[in-house]
């Protein structure tokens, strides 16, 4: 298995944290150097702090600079954790979040023509038991909702929700900025997958009624 290049640069300075250190099970009195010394990381610089919140000073030991294993690992975004038993330390990279319903997180803070059926919905021959209709006949709808930057991922599927040949124009803006558009055709069904990195305002827009099945955030 290939480890990554972010793993494989951590794992050196891990290196550097336990060399000489390794062999030891015993307390022993040794003298350490604080200088001072400033870290960065991929260009920014980062206070190291412990579980607590704590500054935690880097120092130099023989030579040696010793930095505080969390504080890097979490400046990298790894998943750091500690073992009392087997006196381990663990370096991860973060499990994949668990995309959610959306409706289940949060309702939209304005909306025009938003409803979400109260039981499972039948659209083009599909059933589904999460989504929403925007829009109403031949109205436009639309729905935001405050995401306050915490989701990086929208995904799940247009559906035309009319008997129309018309095609409707949906898209999809965060904070303003369009992320997405696309035209339904009668009876089409369109999955999307959208990045929402940093959004804090999600909007969603239709020039006709459509179902968004299962619309989900993570």
């Amino acid at each position: 298995m290939k480890m990554s290049k972010k793993l494989m640069s951590l794992a050196l300075i891990c290196l550097v944290l336990v060399a000489g250190l390794a062999f030891a099970n015993r307390t022993e009195t040794i003298n350490i150097v604080y200088d001072n010394i400033q870290l960065m990381i991929k260009g920014k610089s980062v206070v190291p702090k412990d579980a607590n919140g704590n500054i935690v000073q880097p120092f130099i030991y023989n030579g040696t600079t010793y930095l505080p294993v969390r504080a890097v690992g979490e400046a990298l975004n790894l998943d750091v954790s500690w073992d009392s038993e087997t006196k381990t330390v663990s370096l991860a990279e973060p499990k994949p979040a668990t995309a959610q319903y959306l409706i289940d997180l949060m309702m939209p803070d304005d909306y025009r023509y938003f409803e979400v059926p109260a039981n499972s919905y039948t659209v083009n021959g599909n059933t589904y038991d999460e989504g929403f209709r925007l829009g109403y006949g031949y109205d436009s709808g639309n729905a935001t909702f405050k995401l306050n930057n915490q989701y990086s991922n929208f995904s799940g599927a247009f559906c035309h929700d009319y008997n129309d040949d018309r095609e409707i124009k949906i898209t999809v803006k965060g904070d303003g900025k369009l992320l997405y558009t696309t035209t339904l055709a009668q009876e089409q069904q369109i999955t999307f997958d959208i990045d929402i990195t940093g959004v804090k305002e999600l909007k969603l827009e239709s020039t006709d009624q459509i179902f968004v099945a299962n619309p989900r955030v993570k």
